[in-house]
């Protein structure tokens, strides 16, 4: 008697940094506890279930590290400038629907997608790139922060530029414990 809930396979050995954003992933993926290593808190019903699209970088305490990470969702994060043992940042979204906007009435097309960020230590800034394939890009895009879901006081705003084709990047993202983005 047992349960599976997906097979993962990988042509390279897997380092301890790489098992704990794997096994966080798989957390919130399949809604079951983790008995050590469980960095990722806010897939849980009381942080308002961002289980979706987890990915996360981070340095485990045997110097092992992962640091650019994507995920099967639009967001990647990618070269921490002050990385050291046992910091992680995980990032999720709060639903599993396709990506949207709505225009407010500032006639500013808004993202209907919130993500929610859980850090351990300080891992300094990171680069933010958005893959917005198949979805209407704007003439601008920005990263807005927030300490709440209704985005009502951002605490900071980073214009992306495009990189190349529908990649939009932001260099130097600080996020806070929590963050709202």
């Amino acid at each position: 008697n047992g349960r599976m809930g997906e097979i993962i396979m990988f042509d390279v050995v897997v380092n301890a940094a790489q098992r704990i954003i794997i096994n966080n992933y798989l957390s919130a993926k399949y809604n079951f506890n983790l008995s050590a290593g469980s960095f990722y808190t806010h897939d849980d019903f009381v942080n308002g279930n961002y289980d979706h699209d987890v990915a996360g970088i981070g340095q485990a305490t045997d110097g092992s590290s992962h640091t650019n990470s994507r995920g099967t969702g639009i967001v990647r994060m990618h070269t921490p400038s002050a990385l050291d043992n046992d910091e992680f940042l995980f990032w999720g979204r709060s639903n599993k629907e396709s990506y949207s906007f709505t225009t407010s009435s500032s006639y500013v097309k808004e993202g209907d997608n919130i993500w929610r960020v859980d850090k351990r230590g300080d891992l300094g800034t990171v680069s933010v790139e958005v893959d917005l394939t198949g979805i209407a890009t704007p003439c601008s895009v920005q990263i807005v922060l927030d300490n709440n879901a209704d985005f009502s006081s951002p605490s900071n705003t980073y214009t992306m530029s495009n990189t190349s084709g529908n990649l939009w990047q932001a260099t130097g993202v600080s996020f806070t414990d929590n963050d709202y983005f």
